[in-house]
């Protein structure tokens, strides 16, 4: 897994439990519509998406299909006067707001426009290299800026690409009358919103989020369709601002589009790792960034009561149940089961990977999710025996070290395990445990102080108390 995603979707999240027990609150729905249409050299395609206050988001995808010494121009206005184009920029390694006039060529990076009369966020326009096979894109060629020219009537921002055959162009936008973001009532939302990257080393595409592909992938040095979306995750859970609501739902509604007709969205390029211990091949299953999507999914419905993102949601946990039933390590105890669940699956024949704790316990929260949600007893009895097969397990997850494995693979400890992720997982389960049932568990809390300790040992700090 990619650990600097786990420190942003850590530090951008407020953690806490959903209670869907009420159900969501059901409103209209935003209007989306897609319409495709041919150009000189290829064809674009434009999503468009209209709330429920009037604002719009929209997104436009230009395939080149033949290559021209010509630059492909297209424009639109924000209308208003004292314009400024607000975005954060790196120097010396750190992340600082910037605020320039709206004019001339834009830094080429997401931000945030504002007038007398409008609100805008852009992209500047990237050309990508697509693999649909692998879920990769490659950002080819330099991107040229986004240019701002003052008209009577407002701004005319000005966008182009390179025309080159085989080639994928994009940009995208949020408009609203209001401001989209309160930065001045409310002084987190700088922070936060710097560590929100969709521009740089994370890209908002037209098909999801996109993230850097870790040193142990093949293709490196590309861009993976991400299964889970930490970014999502904020808007969903912390929201805080008009655009979090917005882009909220846009993200969620494609994560919809992306899952596949088994139940679960794929990672698609090769991890070396995987192939080399277990034979798993590009387009695998993960556990955990998929269980957290799904996670993310049931936010999202009691959030805005959109029922394709529950009933995706159930489509998942279908998969996860199978995946299971078919390759658990099952235990027995009495009339009482227990089942560890391997990490990763591949729809061709592979080895049985190991389970490791963090996702083991994002599992088990999940179905207890939808238990709460459903009322379905078997969610339940599932969670129940993947604790136990925890259970039952204690000793093994002890290293010597006194630190946790990080997962067990016949019956062995492996691998080492998060700062405290895996803490912050066990935490959520007992509370989930107390609020149904009114006691914590013995074993969940040994295996919490273990980790606590050696946190203390390590001067970790951030977990949750």
């Amino acid at each position: 897994m990619v650990h600097r995603v786990w420190l942003l979707w850590m530090m951008l999240t407020l953690f806490g439990l959903v209670a869907y027990a009420e159900g969501p609150q059901l409103v209209p729905l935003p209007e989306e519509m897609v319409v495709e249409q041919p150009f000189e050299n290829g064809t674009l395609k434009e999503r468009k998406v209209r709330f429920l206050n009037r604002d719009e988001y929209w997104i436009k995808q230009f395939t080149f299909e033949q290559t021209s010494p010509k630059l492909l121009t297209h424009q639109f206005t924000v209308p208003g006067k004292e314009g400024t184009f607000k975005y954060v920029a790196i120097e010396d390694g750190n992340r600082v707001w910037k605020t320039v006039p709206l004019s001339g060529n834009l830094p080429l990076v997401s931000g945030f426009i504002d007038t007398t009369e409008a609100h805008w966020y852009i992209s500047y326009p990237t050309l990508f290299e697509v693999d649909d096979q692998l879920l990769t894109r490659m950002e080819s060629y330099r991107a040229i800026p986004v240019y701002a020219r003052e008209q009577a009537n407002g701004y005319t921002l000005t966008y182009s690409f390179y025309q080159r055959s085989g080639m994928v162009g994009e940009m995208w936008a949020v408009s609203s009358q209001e401001k989209l973001v309160p930065w001045e009532q409310n002084p987190n939302m700088e922070p936060v919103w710097s560590l929100l990257d969709m521009s740089g080393e994370g890209k908002w595409t037209w098909d999801g989020m996109y993230l850097k592909t870790p040193s142990s992938y093949e293709p490196t040095g590309v861009f993976y369709r991400f299964p889970d979306n930490y970014i999502a995750r904020s808007f969903v859970r912390t929201g805080g601002s008009l655009i979090a609501d917005h882009l909220g739902w846009v993200m969620l509604k494609q994560g919809v589009k992306n899952q596949n007709e088994a139940g679960y969205w794929p990672t698609g390029p090769k991890s070396t790792w995987l192939w080399k211990d277990y034979q798993i091949g590009a387009g695998f299953f993960d556990t955990r960034f998929n269980t957290d999507f799904a996670r993310l999914l049931l936010d999202g419905y009691a959030k805005y009561g959109d029922e394709q993102f529950l009933e995706s949601s159930l489509q998942y946990s279908k998969w996860l149940m199978n995946h299971a039933n078919t390759q658990g390590v099952f235990m027995k105890k009495d009339t009482q089961w227990g089942v560890l669940v391997p990490d990763y699956a591949h729809a061709s024949p592979h080895k049985k990977t190991h389970a490791s704790l963090n996702h083991q316990l994002s599992e088990i929260n999940y179905f207890f999710d939808l238990f709460r949600l459903t009322n379905q007893s078997f969610y339940q009895t599932y969670a129940l025996n993947m604790i136990n097969g925890i259970k039952w397990t204690r000793e093994q997850w002890v290293k010597p070290n006194g630190d946790l494995e990080y997962g067990l693979l016949g019956g062995k400890g492996m691998g080492v395990d998060y700062p405290y992720l895996t803490y912050n997982d066990l935490w959520e389960t007992q509370q989930i445990l107390h609020e149904l049932y009114g006691a914590l568990d013995p074993d969940l809390a040994y295996l919490m102080e273990i980790k606590k300790q050696w946190m203390d040992k390590q001067g970790i700090v951030g977990y949750k108390k």
